[in-house]
């Protein structure tokens, strides 16, 4: 009796590790945080960066330090971040560099950041404008290959360590979505600035906004998107507003969201363990929660498929979802090394997963 049920669970396992492989094809794995962009593969390491066109190299350099990858929105550009923790508390160096898509350095920009204090955000832009934003000064910094200006978007900001700012930028504005100051889920109150600096002119805009604090801030065409919480009797309650450029109101809903990327004529968003399809109006045309203490990491489409990540109990599942969102495809990662996961993006039809300062690229055999 115990050989045939373990003869049974043995087959059990075996055939769920062959679905598995049927549904689910490692291409290849790096001992780095890798990435694809235009042609070009970028390795990072904690001491090197490696670039590879054609599999040849043609950008090699040993540096040490905490390294992110950044491409521009039309992905024209793309910027190699390296922060050089010091193990003595004091300041550190921090370089961004600025490459075109052909690999070359259009100009590095090199400052100290504070020890143990919030760093600077920074976006790029297709111009190759780097942006930075000092969430505790609320100064921007707008950095060209032969330009630097600063701009003061708010004075005597209290000092506040834990803040949640965005920062999105294209080629004409930038838009900073931010706390004046830390609030608790006890208090009821208005607290959050959405600016637009205009890259022309440096001119801005501000526009307060009923949350306690923000989740999303995102440029999709001529539009941008925010999505905060604000709490009502220690419940929070959402509200996701969708503006034009003008920060005229379009529409918006009583959602709170995290991500949201386009798809067609529709939207689709994540909030902890849920998913949301949203019409042009931000209407919910569907709603998918998951279950059993999930929670969704990230999502993104690939072949007419939203590919959702999520972690559950330290376990790692990948998802692939039909347009109705429907499930075509649910497989844990775990069995193929992925502990730990970073962040994923999509090349092709190929997933790739970064984790633990490694990555493996993924191909669902259903793709």
């Amino acid at each position: 009796m115990k050989i045939e049920l373990f003869l049974i669970l043995l087959t059990f396992f075996s055939l769920s590790f062959s679905l598995i492989a049927q549904n689910i094809k490692v291409v290849k794995e790096f001992n780095s945080s890798y990435y694809e962009l235009k042609g070009l593969e970028v390795n990072l390491t904690s001491d090197k960066i490696l670039i590879a066109l054609d599999h040849q190299n043609i950008f090699t350099e040993d540096l040490s330090g905490k390294k992110i990858f950044q491409a521009s929105p039309g992905e024209n550009y793309f910027l190699i971040a390296n922060f050089k923790f010091s193990n003595e508390k004091a300041d550190y160096p921090v370089e961004i560099r600025v490459f075109d898509r052909d690999c070359k350095l259009v100009f590095p920009y090199k400052f100290f950041a504070p020890y143990d204090l919030p760093h600077s955000l920074f976006h790029l832009n297709d111009n190759a404008l780097l942006a930075l934003f000092d969430p505790l000064s609320f100064k921007v910094k707008l950095i060209e290959k032969e330009s630097y200006k600063e701009i003061e978007l708010a004075k005597d900001i209290p000092f506040e360590m834990e803040k949640a700012s965005f920062m999105e930028i294209n080629e004409d504005f930038l838009f900073i979505l931010t706390p004046q100051k830390a609030l608790d889920i006890t208090e009821n109150a208005s607290n959050i600035t959405l600016f637009k600096v205009n890259l022309q002119d440096l001119s801005t805009v501000k526009k307060e906004l009923d949350y306690n604090s923000p989740t999303l801030l995102k440029i999709i065409n001529d539009n941008v998107f925010i999505s905060g919480v604000k709490f009502e009797n220690l419940k929070p309650v959402g509200k996701t507003i969708k503006y034009d450029f003008q920060l005229n109101q379009l529409s918006l809903n009583e959602k709170i969201i995290e991500k949201l990327i386009p798809h067609g004529n529709k939207f689709y968003a994540k909030y902890f363990n849920t998913i949301y399809e949203l019409n042009n109006d931000l209407s919910i045309s569907i709603e998918k929660k998951l279950f059993g203490g999930e929670r969704i990491l990230d999502l993104a489409f690939a072949n007419e498929k939203l590919i959702v990540v999520t972690n559950v109990s330290g376990e790692n599942i990948i998802y692939s979802f039909l347009p109705d969102l429907r499930i075509d495809i649910k497989e844990p990662v775990d069995n193929f090394g992925i502990n730990r996961i970073e962040n994923f993006s999509i090349s092709g039809n190929n997933l790739i997963i970064r984790h633990d300062s490694k990555s493996v690229k993924i191909k669902t055999n259903r793709n």
